[in-house]
């Protein structure tokens, strides 16, 4: 169990994105499958993903944004320092997480290629005197807030058996295409705005960059079915 976590989960959850970080075996994916399963229990996300095999992960591939834009994921980028490699995927995780209801957690010993206020790491290691549990020191620091504290988890086998710890993380397994990708078709999706008859009904979706008078008569519908497919979201 995590004893004085509550401030350092409500940080997660206001920062997003939380970089865990600390030596070899030194419980950071564990602990981040620990933190999984409580932001889950808040009731306010739908998924895990991870780039792990586990027990808990839904395939990229088979999660469905509600109103085709939030995620509602709680994300594992097990060494997400050796995975983000370009702007494009720093500028999701560090702008958008927050937009689609997710919350990526970063265990790594490489620090990750993009802006990460909060981060925690073990200061203390109860196994060498034959009790289980580590203390961890967790800190925020954004532009002149700064916030630190300490919690500890007591009993880590409790998450034994949820990840195959023997088996390391080899790539991001397209969790960050998948992010940026659906950025750019919730940017399209954004990009349009209903248009109206005379009688208030609607009649499909404009682009920003269309007039109503482009699209007339039965061309109006085509472009309301359109609007439904493909054309904005898959």
């Amino acid at each position: 169990m995590l004893i004085g976590a509550d401030v350092f989960l409500d940080e997660i959850v206001g920062s997003r994105i939380v970089w865990l970080h600390g030596f070899n075996r030194s419980y950071k994916t564990a602990l981040a499958y620990r933190l999984a399963y409580d932001l889950m229990r808040t009731g306010k996300f739908r998924y895990v993903v991870s780039n792990l095999p586990d027990v808990w992960s839904t395939e990229i591939s088979e999660i469905k944004p509600e109103e085709k834009i939030y995620l509602d994921s709680v994300i594992i980028l097990d060494e997400a320092g050796e995975f983000i490699e370009n702007e494009a995927e720093a500028k999701v995780l560090q702008s958008f997480m927050g937009k689609f209801r997710c919350i990526v957690l970063m265990p790594s010993r490489l620090k990750p290629a993009c802006d990460c206020h909060l981060h925690a790491y073990p200061i203390f290691q109860g196994n060498i005197i034959g009790l289980p549990f580590v203390i961890f020191r967790w800190a925020f620091k954004y532009q002149k807030i700064n916030d630190a504290g300490t919690f500890i988890w007591w009993g880590m086998k409790e998450i034994y058996g949820i990840y195959d710890s023997n088996t390391p993380a080899t790539s991001d397994m397209g969790i960050l295409d998948w992010l940026v990708d659906h950025k750019l078709k919730v940017q399209r999706f954004l990009d349009r705005k209903h248009y109206y008859a005379k009688d208030g009904k609607t009649y499909g979706i404009l682009r920003l960059d269309q007039k109503e008078s482009d699209v007339e008569g039965e061309d109006r519908q085509t472009v309301h079915e359109s609007s439904e497919g493909e054309g904005v979201l898959d």
